[in-house]
């Protein structure tokens, strides 16, 4: 085997090392943060989160509501200038 091969299959085996150690790494933190929403906090966030996603399409349907509201409005008086 010549030096350049050598040197290749060294490269490659210590870039095989550091991403099986990365993926280690980005397993433990995600396990990391799947406990934290498992626990209080992330379920006090969630809950925080249901929270404003239920605010947002309040006001959504009201504006829908709106909006179709000033449409007929706006087709009635159309006619009656028509």
């Amino acid at each position: 085997m010549s030096n350049i091969e050598q040197l290749l299959l060294d490269l490659k085996e210590g870039v095989e090392r550091e991403i099986r150690q990365l993926q280690g790494s980005a397993e433990q933190g995600f396990a990391q943060v799947s406990t934290r929403f498992d626990t209080g906090a992330g379920a006090r966030w969630r809950s925080r989160t249901d929270a404003w996603v239920e605010h947002v399409n309040g006001a959504l349907e009201v504006q829908d509501r709106e909006i179709a509201d000033l449409r007929e409005r706006l087709i009635k008086l159309e006619r009656k200038a028509g």
